[in-house]
């Protein structure tokens, strides 16, 4: 549930969908490229690799929290993964640690991972594993991110590759303007300082050909055409 930026123009904040789609997964004989898609009924906000040295470690008590180990690095302007095995498909320390990299950049404290919101996540993905459709939840609790692309030997759908290809999208927007030149939702979700928790789900479809990605944020960020996301 990633919009269209803090900085897109507000026409009403209760009932219009925003709503940005890379590419479609709706007929499984063509090939398109890796998708993401921003937008959904909420307020206003502007938006592999297996084998890291980096270990997800659940926070003591609680169980809903947890952290990357610091030391590891991801190569944020990479992409790819050899391995298809499904367990290396979401990678939750990874795509974790893909997003506390792009907060660091902009100096944003880094996210949790969250088992409630990766549960709620995984939940949707569950509902959308017949068609894989570019379509978000009706949920208007928390922010959303979706992506989906094709399992290949190189430059496969992970939910690492998802939070790069969200990363990508840093290109199109203006901190002093705060203004996107093109769909930047998605990456100012990822780096909104009013998130401090992500969990993400996934699911293969397309005879296991194809691969669907989706992060919920918690807080989900709030404000209108002047807030920035940090």
């Amino acid at each position: 549930m990633s919009f269209s930026g803090y900085s897109f123009v507000v026409v009403t904040l209760l009932s219009v969908v925003l709503t940005q789609i890379y590419g479609s997964c709706n007929d499984p004989q063509a090939e398109p490229q890796p998708a993401a898609m921003s937008g959904h009924n909420a307020h206003p906000q502007p938006a592999a690799t297996s084998g890291l040295n980096a270990h997800f470690q659940p926070a003591a008590r609680s169980g809903l929290k947890a952290h990357p180990q610091p030391a590891a690095t991801l190569g944020l302007n990479t992409l790819g993964r050899t391995n298809l095995d499904p367990m290396f498909d979401l990678n939750p320390a990874a795509t974790l640690l893909v997003h506390n990299q792009v907060r660091a950049e902009v100096g944003v404290a880094p996210m949790l991972w969250d088992f409630k919101l990766a549960a709620f996540a995984q939940n949707y993905a569950n509902v959308r594993s017949k068609d894989c459709a570019l379509q978000h939840s009706n949920d208007e609790m928390y922010g959303e991110n979706i992506a989906a692309g094709w399992l290949k030997s190189k430059e496969s759908m992970s939910g690492p590759i998802a939070a790069k290809l969200w990363y990508g999208e840093k290109k199109f927007y203006n901190y002093q303007t705060n203004k996107c030149s093109g769909v930047c939702g998605h990456y100012t979700q990822m780096v909104a300082n009013q998130s401090h928790r992500v969990g993400c789900g996934h699911v293969r479809c397309h005879a296991n050909t194809y691969l669907w990605v989706v992060c919920n944020y918690a807080p989900r960020p709030m404000g209108d055409e002047n807030t920035r996301p940090y």
